[in-house]
């Protein structure tokens, strides 16, 4: 016969099958570098919710992430640090939001861990029925700041020369080296050191661990073997020659721990001495030399936000060499365009290849070198000098006087 609910005493069963979301929300960003502090406590932290509509059970109040962390450094395979342990080896994991502040769930390791290594972290979520979110993991590299490590000064062949220069150097460190940083100073003719292209002796948590003795040097392609730098246009006037007088080194690990710089002497001797630009063949002397453009104050944006840029993103900086009309050729391999931060010369970009023009005029000859800097978030704001430094094959190098018509803005 049929059957009519009566309206009362009726129940509803819900069946949750949605997992749980967990996601990063504090702590240190991914790949971090930590040397400072009491060490390593509550650094990963992450946000988790239920989901679902019917029958959502909440999250698993006693554990509503489980996970674990791993250590890993030069002295032992992985250390299982939160997690238990099985009897044949491993790291379970287990539940690491003992008294959670809903919906921010802090993980928390052994109080103070200040043993140097990588510090792993993979968790999940999980709600009441026991549904479980993807895994999310994160790592960090840890090493007091006292742990610094070595750079040797370097060693190199005689006599240096362009366009190529080697110096050999070695590095040590206990935990994991990272880079070695290398300025090149010179006698005169710059405002300050050039700075050199990064060298990676190993990446972020990677194995095996670099520490022992490596080779941590430098070659420096497109070496100036001589500098000298443009007091004067048309006729083209320069302060002289210069020679470089050292090379200065910093080695950091993987905590971002800096070595005490390793200066090495270039004795003038040691480097071949080049020939000026103001005593080339006359149908090869330069005219003038100098960045023409941007040729009147020009704002650009570095785009770091958070209010949308006002300003271009680019600018196209060109520098112009002048010489005799009809046998003028390019006197540059290359030109390298330069600025000025924190004292140092720091590469935006390099042109190879010039467009040329002769107006027939005496030295109406043109080579045209340009590139196009987008400076980007990381550039402070702030009036720019800039320097365009153009090389030949043998490393002679002729220095722009400074631009200083670009001015970054944010926004």
């Amino acid at each position: 016969t049929a059957c009519t609910s009566t309206g009362v005493n009726v129940t509803t069963i819900g069946v949750d099958r949605d997992a749980p979301t967990i996601a990063f929300s504090g702590g240190l960003a991914s790949n971090a570098r930590l040397n400072g502090g009491a060490g390593v406590g509550a650094e990963f932290q992450v946000t988790v919710s239920d989901t679902g509509t019917v029958g959502n059970s909440g999250m698993n109040s006693s554990s509503a992430v489980v996970g674990t962390v791993l250590r890993r450094n030069a002295a032992a395979s992985a250390t299982c640090v939160v997690g238990t342990v099985p009897a044949g080896g491993g790291c379970n994991p287990v539940s690491v939001n003992a008294t959670p502040p809903f919906p921010l769930v802090p993980t928390t390791t052994i109080a103070a861990q200040t043993t140097t290594g990588y510090y792993s972290y993979s968790a999940v979520a999980q709600d009441a029925a026991g549904n479980q979110s993807g895994s999310v993991s994160r790592v960090i590299a840890y090493d007091p700041a006292a742990n610094v490590p070595a750079l040797t000064t370097a060693l190199f062949n005689t006599p240096l020369t362009g366009p190529t220069a080697v110096f050999n150097a070695n590095a040590s460190d206990n935990f994991d080296l990272w880079t070695a940083v290398y300025t090149l100073t010179y006698g005169g003719g710059l405002p300050g050191p050039v700075l050199l292209p990064t060298v990676t002796l190993n990446t972020f948590n990677v194995a095996p661990l670099v520490n022992s003795n490596v080779a941590a040097g430098i070659t420096v392609d497109g070496f100036m073997r001589q500098v000298e730098a443009v007091t004067g246009n048309a006729p083209l006037a320069t302060g002289g020659t210069f020679k470089p007088t050292q090379l200065d080194g910093v080695a950091r690990d993987q905590a971002n721990n800096p070595s005490a710089t390793a200066t090495t002497p270039i004795p003038g001797a040691s480097v071949t001495t080049g020939v000026s630009y103001t005593a080339a063949a006359a149908p090869q002397l330069v005219d003038s030399w100098a960045i023409t453009a941007p040729s009147a104050a020009t704002n650009i944006s570095n785009g770091a936000g958070p209010a949308a840029a006002v300003n271009p993103l680019s600018v196209t900086i060109t520098a112009d060499v002048f010489g005799p009309t009809l046998t003028f050729n390019p006197p540059f391999a290359r030109v390298d365009f330069y600025r000025v931060v924190g004292g140092q010369l720091v590469l935006i970009g390099t042109a190879t290849t010039p467009t040329t023009t002769d107006n027939g005029a005496a030295n109406g000859r043109r080579h045209r070198y340009s590139i196009s800097w987008t400076p980007g978030a990381t550039v402070a704001t702030g009036v720019q000098t800039i320097h365009a430094i153009g090389v030949n094959s043998a490393g002679d190098a002729l220095v722009s006087a400074a631009n200083g018509n670009i001015t970054i803005t944010n926004p």
